[in-house]
């Protein structure tokens, strides 16, 4: 039986979910990789926490957008830490054999 939500008093909607399982984490690491790059540099960073499959993805990807006012503007950066340090982290365990700087 579909899960029902409850909407209002007197309507009622019908939710049938269907299990497709992960397909985003089934493509290869390339798109994958193409995906990540449009991402800021500290969310693909995030990546990791979302399966064994995503953990260290991101030490791959062979372009990083590392925008220091985005960091800033978002808030990143008064939560410790500071932009510095967490490209310098970010670097160290980066191994995409060739980095781009724009």
């Amino acid at each position: 039986m579909a899960p029902t939500l409850a909407m209002g008093c007197s309507r009622r909607i019908h939710v049938v979910v269907i299990d497709t399982g992960d397909r985003l984490s089934s493509l290869p690491d390339d798109i994958l990789h193409t995906i990540m790059s449009f991402l800021p540099a500290w969310q693909a960073v995030q990546t990791c926490v979302l399966s064994r499959r995503w953990e260290r993805l991101w030490c791959s990807m062979p372009c990083l957008n590392i925008d220091q006012q985005e960091f800033e503007d978002c808030g990143r950066d008064r939560e410790g830490g500071g932009f510095e340090e967490f490209v310098n982290n970010m670097l160290m365990f980066h191994s995409a054999p060739s980095f781009f700087f724009r």
